[in-house]
């Protein structure tokens, strides 16, 4: 018997050991054109050796009027477990002058 989990439907296996390239649903999903929605101010934080930049986070900075970016040196898909204090004040920064 096979078992299968939303997750597995969403991000399908993961491809060449890489489980942030979907073969799932998510290898066609895209913020692109919906991120426009957003109309809150909207705070992005990404590590500087992230899987998912460039082009993953394109569509939140080119349609949000609003949005920040802070990218964390030495930080990957984590930050708020590999720099968690400097994280920490970054949100509460932005939570408390927005």
């Amino acid at each position: 018997m096979v078992r299968c989990s939303v997750s597995n439907k969403l991000r399908g296996d993961d491809k060449d050991g890489n489980p942030f390239e979907s073969t799932g649903y998510f290898k066609t999903w895209t913020m692109a054109g919906r991120a426009k929605n957003i109309t809150v101010p909207t705070l992005l934080i990404n590590g500087i050796n992230e899987f998912a930049s460039g082009e993953a986070i394109k569509p939140f900075l080119d349609e949000i009027p609003d949005v920040r970016l802070i990218m964390l040196d030495g930080t990957t898909h984590s930050p708020h477990f590999e720099r968690k204090e400097e994280y920490m004040r970054i949100v509460r920064n932005f939570l408390t002058t927005s």
